[in-house]
């Protein structure tokens, strides 16, 4: 899978800060508004 350098997540519900995590651990720099 492709994961790119930086992820931003709009409207973080439990879904959002789950995918947030699995993100950061790919090495995914994540932003969350």
């Amino acid at each position: 899978m492709f994961f790119p350098d930086k992820v931003l997540i709009i409207g973080s519900g439990i879904g959002g800060l789950s995918t947030a995590i699995i993100l950061a651990r790919q090495g995914v720099e994540v932003t969350v508004l």
